[in-house]
Formats: C-alpha cells, sequence, structure tokens
C-alpha cells in the first residue's frame, strides 16, 4: 500500500504553483492513493475491474446526465482522457495509458482505480 500527504506548512511557503498543484492533488485524490483489487462504488456509480488492462466498465444504477463527460486524471492531476457517457452503462478503452493510478471523475463523483 502506497500513501501520501501533503505537507500544508511547507507548501504555504511555496509559489503559488506549488500551492495550487498540492490543493489539486488533495481534492482530486483525497487521503490515500491506494487501490482495493474490488469493485469501486460512488453515488450509485461502479467501476469494474480494478485494476484494469484494457476496459474500464461503468455502471450506474440510476441513469447518467445525458452527454456526462467521464474525465480521467493520472497521479498529477492531469487530465489524460475524457469521453461522453451516455447510457447507464458503458466502457472506456484504456489499454493506451501506462500503469498507475487513476482517477475517473463522473457526475461529481471521484472514483480512483489503478491501470496495470
Amino acid at each position: 500500500m502506497m500513501t501520501w500527504s501533503v505537507n500544508w506548512d511547507a507548501v504555504a511557503s511555496c509559489n503559488t504553483t506549488a500551492n495550487q498543484f498540492a490543493q489539486n492533488f488533495q481534492n482530486i485524490f483525497g487521503s490515500t492513493t491506494a487501490v482495493n483489487p474490488l469493485t469501486v462504488t460512488s453515488n450509485f456509480i461502479h467501476i469494474y475491474p480494478n485494476p484494469v488492462a484494457q476496459l474500464l466498465y461503468i455502471n450506474s444504477g440510476t441513469s447518467i446526465d445525458k452527454n456526462a463527460i467521464a474525465c480521467i486524471y493520472n497521479s498529477t492531476g492531469k487530465i489524460v482522457l475524457c469521453q461522453t457517457v451516455n447510457s447507464a452503462q458503458q466502457s472506456i478503452d484504456v489499454s493506451a495509458l501506462p500503469a498507475g493510478i487513476y482517477i475517473v471523475q463522473l457526475n461529481g463523483s471521484n472514483i480512483k482505480f489503478a491501470k496495470e
């Protein structure tokens, strides 16, 4: 398991860019970057498999907003992939992404997953 923390005393003395980066990182990734190899659920949105090799499946028990955008962020907070999601069940091809920890953001939910 890998964990991280932000030393806010040190960040406060950094330039604006470093401070903004630390705040964005904490907003996206929360308090840990550990990923369990289980289906992840957030606000009725399920993603699987986790970890994923090729296709990441998104399943929502409630309807997803019409033409919602699912964005995937890497561990530095950079958007690496965005795709329109039109249905309660859809897949996203993540095979081109390098192995690592990612966040998929959809309908206000941030869900962590691992790419193997």
